[in-house]
This record gives C-alpha cells, structure tokens and sequence, in this order.
C-alpha cells in the first residue's frame, strides 16, 4: 500500500507541476533566454520554488485517490476483515503525507531559498550582462544600468559574433 501511495504522490507532483514549472520559467525569462544556457539554471531555480507549493496538495489528494481506489477493489474491505485496526490501514497515508509534509518543508525553508538567489542571479546577468548567445543578429541590443547599446552585423559561432 505504501508503495502503490508514494508513487501515485510522485506522478502527481510531476506531472501536475510540470505545466506549472514551463509556464513560469516561459514567463520569467526572455524569448531568447530560453534557448540558451540559462535556462537549466533558471530550471533548478524555479523547479523548487513550485514543487513546495505544489507537493505537500497533490500528495494529499493521490492519497485520497488511492484510498477510494482500494476501496472500490475491495482492499480496504479484506484488510478489515482480516483484524486489521483502523490506525494499522491509516498508517501508509500517515507515512506518506508527513513525508511529503516534511519534503514541502525541506523545500521552502532549505533549498528555494538558495535557488532563488541564483535565479535572481540569472535574471540580474540576462538583464546587464554582455551575453553573446542573447545578443540578436542585426539589432541594437541594449544591456547594463547606462543603457549600452551593441549593435552586431553577423554571428560567427554560437558564442561568437563578428562586426
């Protein structure tokens, strides 16, 4: 039971926080950022800021799908039957809920902190860095606190541009 409880809570984390996650890193940063290198530190940033949200609800609710799917089967009915107490057939929600209790924990006050440095990080170094994969082929492209302005006439490289 606690097998078939854990892995209903983890399927639902990801896949109900996987549109979540695309859809605030799609948001959070720019178009061109996104088919870049920042985007799998803006992933590791981000994906823990959603997950503590998203982890502690979805595992509540894949436990109370998981409960009416023994109960349709009728495993709940033969556990009973078979001098089970009430607490002994509880014990696998109580075990995964305070697990992912203490997973949403983790995550809000030990890792999303420090990933959220690195995303503002991130977005500090889109914003005023020179970064060659951002710049655009045949624009002025604008960076740092004076306004700068680059204007590139050709792309050589992935990570070098001509004049």
């Amino acid at each position: 039971m606690t097998k078939d409880l854990v892995f209903a809570s983890v399927v639902a984390s990801l896949v109900m926080s996987s549109p979540v996650i695309l859809i605030s890193v799609s948001t959070n940063l720019p178009d061109d950022a996104l088919v870049s290198a920042l985007l799998l530190p803006s992933l590791t940033s981000i994906v823990p800021m959603i997950l503590y949200h998203t982890v502690p609800v979805l595992a509540a609710l894949a436990i109370v799908w998981c409960y009416s799917n023994f109960l349709q089967n009728g495993a709940l009915v033969a556990l009973y039957a078979s001098g089970r107490c009430e607490f002994s057939v509880r014990m696998p929600a109580l075990v995964v809920a305070t697990g992912a209790m203490i997973v949403g924990y983790l995550l809000s006050m030990v890792i999303a902190p420090r990933t959220a440095q690195h995303l503002h990080d991130v977005l500090y170094s889109i914003r005023y860095n020179l970064t060659p994969s951002l710049l655009k082929v045949g624009e002025f492209n604008q960076f740092g606190r004076k306004g700068d302005v680059v204007f590139i006439e050709r792309r050589v490289g992935h990570n070098k541009l001509s004049n």
